[in-house]
């Protein structure tokens, strides 16, 4: 397989930190670093590493969330059969750690609730806004898997059998996976 240069820079960037060539300390860098996450200060971020020799046509804030961000991800796998086949076949799909941290939120939010109701009592009755927040947390990975399926198969080409064929992988995928068994009991 060949990869052109601007995938292999692309590759580099997402697995190397970004680095400032003439930062005086590790202490500066964590501060910059610690600015470069906080929405309201990256701009001085951008400024500092600009000082400290960062190239001018670059944004160190940019480089360092595009770094943050690609270890992150989940990988979820779905047992597809795709039209014209006759052999069905298992499909990962990258699940973006947004989706992955909202459903795994919501997902604690609805243990919390459970464990403080006594037994057999019908927790969705109690509080609603939880079970609400999950449903739409889980319907969203839901749309990000089929959106991902139309745009390999193209839009109602394919039959899936299941979700969570071979289990999930990466980025938090346990609580992922444990999130996502719940919300099966609910739909």
């Amino acid at each position: 397989m060949k990869i052109t240069r601007q995938q292999l820079r692309k590759l580099i960037e997402t697995t190397i930190k970004p680095s400032i060539p003439n930062i005086p300390s590790d202490d500066s860098y964590t501060k910059i670093d610690k600015l470069s996450r906080d929405p309201e200060y990256q701009h001085m971020a951008d400024t500092m590493a600009d000082a400290f020799g960062y190239p001018e046509d670059r944004s160190y804030v940019e480089d360092l969330a595009t770094y943050d961000d690609a270890g992150r991800k989940t990988f979820d796998t779905v047992n597809v059969k795709p039209l014209g086949q006759t052999e069905s076949e298992v499909v990962t799909v990258p699940i973006p750690h947004e989706l992955v941290d909202k459903l795994i939120k919501a997902h604690k939010e609805i243990e919390k609730l459970e464990s403080m109701l006594p037994p057999g009592y019908p927790s969705r009755k109690y509080n609603r806004v939880p079970f609400d927040y999950f449903s739409s947390a889980g319907r969203g990975i839901f749309q990000h898997i089929n959106d991902h399926l139309d745009g390999k198969y193209g839009r109602d080409n394919y039959d899936i059998y299941n979700y969570g064929a071979s289990g999930a992988s990466g980025y938090r995928a346990e609580p992922y996976s444990k999130a996502m068994e719940k919300f099966g009991e609910y739909i």
